[in-house]
């Protein structure tokens, strides 16, 4: 008999009756936090949602470091019963304005330096968006993770990532990160990138790239001595990859060759998802590491210019437009028709993109309101 998925059951009963009967979700005493102002009142379905993977999140969270053999199963289970066991509300692609899926001829040229700076950071259930260095967040904020620290308010920011349910945002001389573990800083000397992966963050700056958070029950966190000048790096749920001039390397966990970096002949853009890597080599996109859903399978592209890699399924922008592949449970794989997209980012069951003129585009799961920009 699955107890876990019998516990969870039970819970979810529950939550339930607990949303019907009251206006706000659950919290032990020390998870408590202050209210945050909510746009969209979620149905009680998804409160009670909320409140069982709040739950999941702590077992996992808290067990990350005293369990590692049994973790990227006991991982894999929570998803599929997540996936399994709650129908989307939406899939449909929440934009203003909507029109032919097509990259400029001059997309995969590098970027002028007046043009906008424009990125996106996808949680399991929030979203986050970087437009002229201000930052947005909408979805669950169940951990604070959409709720913008004050000090980043007027900040002007260069990066931003997001693991399930914390985010980080980079400026010049530091990082700060919020949500689940709460809020915290890093110094930094003229930073240039920040990656999130299951629990753990890494960046580059002058200095090269450091890694912290987390348990490193995997050795995610040891940064090989072998690794110079590092131009990118790409923090998985337990393992890491960067790339310097030398190619790339993966380390950490290695479970399903996550880690096996396979050769390489001229690797330019790396990214790493759940237990799986991507890579543009010269003209054509590489993925190693988990297939569970298909997340290896790169389909037909031309010229690809930026590939991004989600929990269990990726995208690649190449010259007509943006195509993902891999797990399509809630649509998150289908992409709407799109104005010219400059960046996309997929995340565990949902994927956005920001257009040419700036709009923002999401489609997938959207209990959360993680697929409704601005919300």
């Amino acid at each position: 008999m699955d107890f876990g998925a019998l516990i969870k059951e039970l819970l979810l009963l529950l939550a339930l009756t607990a949303s019907a009967d009251a206006e706000a979700e659950p919290q032990t005493e020390a998870d408590a936090q202050p209210e945050q102002e909510t746009v969209v009142e979620q149905p009680a379905e998804a409160k009670a949602a909320d409140a069982v993977e709040k739950l999941v999140v702590e077992v996992n969270h808290s067990t990350v470091s005293t369990d590692p053999e049994n973790e990227i199963d006991r991982e894999q289970e929570d998803r599929d019963v997540r996936d399994d066991d709650h129908e989307p509300e939406s899939v449909t692609a929440s934009s203003a304005a909507l029109s032919s899926t097509s990259v400029p001829e001059s997309s995969d040229d590098e970027m002028e330096d007046d043009a906008p700076l424009y990125d996106l950071a996808l949680g399991h259930n929030h979203t986050c968006s970087l437009k002229e260095g201000e930052v947005s967040c909408w979805g669950s904020s169940y951990y604070g993770q959409t709720v913008i620290p004050e000090t980043l308010l007027d900040a002007d920011v260069l990066d931003i990532a997001a693991a399930d349910q914390n985010t980080c945002a980079l400026e010049e001389d530091g990082l700060t990160c919020w949500g689940i573990d709460g809020d915290y800083t890093f110094p930094l000397n003229d930073g240039q990138q920040v990656s999130t992966g299951g629990f753990h963050v890494c960046a580059i700056d002058a200095d090269g790239l450091w890694c912290d958070r987390g348990g490193n029950e995997y050795g995610e966190l040891n940064i090989p001595a072998e690794l110079e000048s590092p131009l990118q790096v790409a923090a998985g749920t337990t393992h890491t990859c960067a790339l310097d001039e030398n190619g790339v390397q993966c380390w950490g966990s290695n479970e399903f060759g996550e880690s096996d970096v396979p050769e390489l002949a001229e690797p330019t853009q790396i990214a790493a998802g759940g237990w799986y890597n991507c890579a543009i080599d010269g003209a054509e996109v590489k993925c190693w590491g988990n297939n569970d859903f298909g997340q290896l399978e790169v389909p037909a592209l031309v010229e690809p210019a930026a590939i991004m890699a989600g929990h269990n399924h990726a995208c690649a922008i190449d010259r007509y437009g943006l195509q993902c592949w891999g797990r399509n449970a809630f649509g998150q794989a289908d992409v709407p028709s799109l104005l010219e997209p400059r960046i996309a980012q997929p995340g565990t069951h949902h994927s956005c993109a920001i257009e040419e003129d700036g709009n923002t585009v999401c489609w997938g799961y959207n209990a959360q309101g993680q697929s409704t920009p601005g919300q």
